[in-house]
Order: structure tokens, then C-alpha cells, then sequence
């Protein structure tokens, strides 16, 4: 009998901290932990949050996924280097921003507005940043760009809505 593969790389129920959301890298459990979204009451809009939630999640699984399957493949050729960086801004009080590294995935609570950028020689990357709005109001924007250039750009105004970018560089 032959074992079961582990699931994709993704964000999990967190089996140590009921109500937490965990990120499994694939092989192992990471220390990136993110609240499971409360969906919003039914005074507010956006009641589809949860659900866009869970399908943007399985985006980047899925994105994930392909960028190990082509790293596997091979890349041929030279790599080239690339500066990425990923903006966020908005009128929410703040968010949680989600994005992609050349070693994985981060998350981190931000004040908005703010950026992140990296250099990376990789010839193929998938970008992905999700910037969740932390509050019943306002909105959120993200934004990817690479070498300078604005390749993805999103905004939500719902509450706790998810303004999601994604960018694929090679």
C-alpha cells in the first residue's frame, strides 16, 4: 500500500489553534498564522467575503504549485534579475497583506500605505499579493510591479474585503 501524498502548499485550518488559519509549505507546518476571516454581519455588505477568501486561497495554491512543477521542469536559458515590489495604500484603518517571495510565501499585518520590494535573479516567478481590509470600512489597494512597471493592480471597498494581485515574470 502506498501512502498518500502531502496536500498542495496552502493556507489550513491551523490544527494547534482552532479558529487559526495556518500556511503549510507542502512538507511542513510555517509559523504563519492568520485569524480565520469573520464574515461580515448581515447589516454590512460584501457577504461573499469568506467564499473569495477561500477561492483566492486556492489560487495561490494552485499558482504555487505550478511555479515548483516548472522549477522542476527547468528553467533553460539565463535568468534574469528582476526588481519586485508590491504597494499597498487605501482609506482602511489597516490590512494583512499576503504575498510571494522567491523562498515562499509572508504575511504580515501593515499600516497602509507602504510597499515591499526585493531583487531576484529567478527567470520564472508567479507574484501573488492579497491585501485583506482589517475594518468594516474602507478600501484597499494593491499593486505589482515589476522592474518599475505596474503589472497587476486591485482595490476592494467592501468590509473585510480582499483586493487581490497577480503577476507572472519569465
Amino acid at each position: 500500500m502506498t501512502e498518500a501524498p502531502p496536500p498542495p502548499p496552502g493556507w489550513y485550518a491551523d490544527p494547534e489553534l482552532p479558529g487559526t488559519l495556518r500556511f503549510w509549505s507542502g512538507q511542513a507546518w510555517t509559523d504563519h498564522r492568520s485569524p480565520v476571516p469573520t464574515p461580515p454581519s448581515p447589516q454590512t455588505s460584501g457577504g461573499g467575503c469568506l467564499i473569495a477568501f477561500l477561492v483566492i486561497l486556492g489560487i495561490i495554491a494552485v499558482v504555487v504549485v505550478g511555479v515548483i512543477v516548472l522549477g522542476a521542469v527547468g528553467r533553460g536559458g539565463s535568468a534574469a534579475t528582476r526588481e519586485i515590489e508590491y504597494r499597498f495604500s487605501g482609506t482602511a484603518s489597516g490590512g494583512s497583506i499576503t504575498y510571494s517571495t522567491p523562498d515562499g510565501q509572508e504575511q504580515k499585518d501593515i499600516a497602509l500605505p507602504g510597499s515591499i520590494s526585493f531583487t531576484t535573479s529567478d527567470g520564472f516567478g508567479s507574484w501573488v499579493s492579497l491585501i485583506q481590509n482589517l475594518g468594516e470600512t474602507g478600501a484597499v489597494t494593491c499593486s505589482i510591479l515589476v522592474d518599475g512597471e505596474v503589472v497587476s493592480t486591485n482595490t476592494s471597498s467592501a468590509a473585510y474585503g480582499i483586493a487581490s494581485c497577480n503577476a507572472t515574470t519569465g
